[in-house]
């Protein structure tokens, strides 16, 4: 998928190097005491099983890897598991059409939707997925997944914590 100057494309070998140093780039935007450890990232181990599922997504700037987002498939979705796109890169669309080539997947498999844990409250989570076509979950229609999840994240300190649903079902 191309866009302006930038592409869309599966995660090759060469990119993972440079995924765990966006993901941290992209922490410095959240308020202070939101992310547990902001120097924190995925385990390469992680995006190495996500590329290797072809759910691992770059985008890709005049050659540069800027920004990716991963997903794991559970029951009959994909779940969003990390979306970051480098400070430098951002408020470019970058971030939404990772989040719709994401929700393409999902079609392409099959799956029911694609689902997400975010942040309530800040405007570059919750109210950006909704703008995308996710809604808020009750919690009422939670999966044990994303139960465990949204748990995992409090035990963590993370605060004003909301599961997201965009559903492929009409």
């Amino acid at each position: 998928m191309m866009t302006g100057s930038y592409q869309i494309r599966g995660a090759e070998t060469a990119d993972l190097a440079f995924l765990q140093e966006i993901e941290r780039a992209a922490a410095t935007l959240f308020p202070p005491g939101c992310l547990p450890d902001p120097n924190d990232a995925r385990p390469m181990e992680e995006l190495e099983t996500a590329k290797d599922n072809d759910l691992l997504l770059v985008a890709v700037w005049e050659e540069a890897i800027v920004g990716f987002a991963m997903s794991k498939e559970y029951e009959s979705f994909l779940h969003l598991a990390e979306i970051a796109v480098h400070p430098d890169f951002g408020r470019r669309g970058i971030g939404t059409q990772l989040v719709l080539a994401v929700i393409q997947q999902a079609m392409r498999r099959h799956l029911s939707g694609v689902t997400l844990t975010t942040f309530q409250d800040i405007p570059w989570n919750a109210p950006f997925y909704t703008k995308v076509g996710f809604r808020i979950l009750h919690r009422c229609e939670l999966s044990s997944m994303l139960r465990g999840i949204l748990t995992r994240e409090e035990s963590l300190g993370m605060k004003n914590r909301v599961a997201m649903l965009y559903s492929n079902v009409a």
